[in-house]
């Protein structure tokens, strides 16, 4: 009321506008920090997504190349 015109003929009005607007800034600061959560979980899950890849593609490598030597293993003893 203190920050409406007086000769508005509902005081109430800007109040309850107020206090819509108190409410959307409120909701739209909860949506951002959970934004914010939500992108440094995702970052967090990329890194980690990443660590995997390159531990199972090193894997990889390691079981083709024992695999490699068991298979030629044998062709070695027989030159």
């Amino acid at each position: 009321e203190s920050s409406c015109d007086s000769s508005f003929p509902v005081p109430n009005s800007c109040s309850w506008e107020e206090a819509q607007l108190s409410s959307q800034l409120y909701r739209n600061k909860q949506l951002q920090d959970t934004l914010v959560q939500k992108e440094e979980e995702l970052a967090r899950l990329h890194e980690e997504n990443n660590h995997l890849r390159q531990y199972l593609n090193s894997a990889l490598v390691k079981c083709l190349e024992e695999k490699a030597k068991v298979c030629n293993y044998p062709l070695y003893k027989s030159r």
